[in-house]
């Protein structure tokens, strides 16, 4: 344990390691070891935190689909049990994508419900759930992109820009906090930035074609 802690002051000396700055990760890791150092306490919460983000997908689905109830548990179950999932439950340190999922989930939630008196509220809620995340992965960078995408049937385009607005706010300040504190190996933001959403996008088109065609 000594030598960990060793390595551990270590690398926060290193400054290229500041582009792995995801305290909300590192303060889970954190309050798990406080309870167990076992293997199966961080398994366990990869798990206990992937059935939060199935819940919030069921509703996504229901939301930005118009389906029945039944129909978005099936889909819940798919994206649960989908052989893409794996690898963030089953290791651990897909912590990862799977804490930051779940404020990315509950945002588009709310980017998908339809346009009422609590517009400015529920803008400010997506952009603290942006941050959120954000402090999860750097790729949770998409969500303003994702917000105008799941907007409600019959929301204006101008509407849905604006509502997220705040959100996109809060990536380019992240942005802006990298570039001046975290940089990235020589690598800065936005080059970084447009590499990571390069990145995730690509992340998405495959997991799309693996849906259709799990075979593949």
């Amino acid at each position: 344990i000594e030598s960990l802690e060793s390595d551990g002051r270590a690398a926060l000396a290193d400054l290229s390691l500041r582009q792995y700055y995801r305290p909300v990760v590192l303060l889970a890791w954190w309050a798990v070891q406080q309870v167990s150092r076992s293997p199966a306490a961080f398994h366990a919460l990869n798990v206990a935190l992937h059935a939060v983000a199935t819940v919030l997908a069921v509703v996504v689905i229901r939301r930005v689909a118009g389906v029945r109830p039944l129909a978005a548990l099936v889909g819940g179950l798919i994206f649960a049990v989908h052989g893409s999932r794996t690898g963030s439950v089953a290791w651990i340190t897909g912590l990862l994508d799977v804490l930051p999922a779940i404020p990315a989930l509950a945002a588009l939630a709310l980017a998908a419900s339809p346009v009422d008196s609590r517009e400015r509220v529920r803008s400010a809620w997506i952009a603290a759930l942006c941050a959120l995340a954000l402090l999860g992965k750097e790729t949770s960078a998409v969500i303003p992109a994702l917000v105008v995408a799941v907007a409600p049937a019959g929301m204006k385009l101008r509407a849905a820009l604006v509502r997220a607005a705040p959100s996109a706010l809060v990536v380019g300040l992240a942005g802006l906090a990298r570039v001046v504190w975290m940089p990235l190996g020589g690598e800065r933001w936005p080059i970084a930035l447009s590499s990571r959403v390069g990145l995730a996008l690509e992340s998405l088109g495959r997991f799309a074609r693996l849906t259709a065609w799990p075979t593949s």
